[in-house]
């Protein structure tokens, strides 16, 4: 096989192993999930065609075989786990990273400035560790100065082994040329840009939209007589919840509205965190997303409402954006927000 592609089980690698296997392009492709011990453990990709091996293991390896038979490796995510892997290889000049986002903005310590605001930032010094990542650590012993001292140390030797592993990248796969200088800024790194997307990005309304879906979300919701505020992508702190909510109550608006909130996927204590602080200020009129929708489902939702807000500082979220504009809808973002295609 040519191409080696080392994958986490996601919906983004599930849509994109669905597009490969409809081009009937398996036959020069080897699709590797890391992240679990065996197939039972798959939450996302569904498909006979990946090999499924945890990282480091002996199965891993045997998967692999020789590096240097590849005529492309594609780093689906670059987590510690492939920055590790990454610095054990020979000088090659066919490595691919395909960007997502989260994993260059991690440890997010080292990014803490650059990513939150002035709440979520207060959020995170209280409590999550080290200015900025989630640990199941009591807070008796996070709160010992050299418990703390240790922790910012291990954030910098990973911040040193992620910068050693981008000096090995090859390719930079991203939609946006925004977070290919931003990386640079941060990075030595000679790699070079090419555009790539996940997923399609023409539709027709026939795709995504589907009215009886859509007034079924409205009665479910009781959305009809309000104004639909939808805020967000996920229960990541970089979404600056508590800053918009603190905006947004700030501006007194007259006319009645609700707030869909999705939060189905990120750390457990922020998203409740965030599901609290929410109702406090908005009551029932805040509606909160824990549970993953089907996409048809999920797409309609983003259709109900009448604008769209992410807060971020960072790109994320465009697969909503793009849904939101398709529909129709005014997106409201920072501009400071590094996003090319709006």
């Amino acid at each position: 096989m040519n191409n080696l592609h080392l994958m986490l089980d996601s919906n983004f690698t599930r849509d994109f192993i669905e597009v490969m296997e409809s081009m009937k392009l398996f036959d020069i492709h080897k699709y590797l999930i890391y992240n679990v011990n065996n197939p039972s453990e798959l939450k996302f990709v569904d498909s006979n065609k990946v090999i499924v091996a945890r990282y480091n293991t002996k199965e891993f390896h045997n998967a692999i075989g020789d590096i240097k038979s590849y005529k492309r490796i594609f780093i689906h995510f670059l987590s510690v786990e492939m920055c590790k892997f990454l610095n054990k290889l020979p000088a090659l000049d066919n490595i691919y990273w395909i960007f997502w986002g989260a994993d260059f903005y991690s440890p997010p310590s080292c990014f803490f400035d650059f990513l939150y605001d002035k709440h979520t930032q207060e959020y995170m010094k209280k409590y999550m560790f080290n200015r900025g990542q989630a640990v199941n650590i009591p807070s008796s012993i996070l709160n010992n100065f050299v418990s703390k001292k240790i922790l910012l140390f291990r954030d910098k030797k990973l911040y040193s082994i992620k910068a050693k592993a981008i000096s090995k990248v090859s390719y930079f796969l991203h939609f946006n040329k925004y977070d290919y200088d931003i990386v640079k800024s941060f990075f030595k790194t000679d790699m070079k840009f090419l555009p790539f997307r996940y997923g399609h990005v023409e539709f027709n309304d026939s795709d995504i939209l589907f009215p009886e879906i859509m007034n079924d979300l409205k009665n479910k919701y009781s959305l009809t007589l309000y104004k639909i505020i939808f805020v967000g992508n996920s229960g990541n702190p970089t979404n600056n919840h508590l800053d918009l909510f603190y905006l947004l109550k700030n501006l007194n608006i007259k006319e009645k509205f609700k707030i869909i909130c999705p939060l189905s996927y990120g750390n457990e204590k922020y998203i409740d965190f965030i599901i609290k602080k929410g109702k406090e200020f908005f009551g029932d009129d805040f509606i909160a997303i824990t549970q993953y929708l089907d996409k048809d489902i999920y797409n309609n939702l983003i259709a109900c409402s009448d604008i769209m807000i992410m807060y971020h500082n960072r790109t994320q979220g465009v697969g909503n954006i793009n849904i939101a504009l398709h529909a129709g809808k005014k997106v409201f973002k920072k501009r400071k927000y590094y996003l090319q295609i709006i």
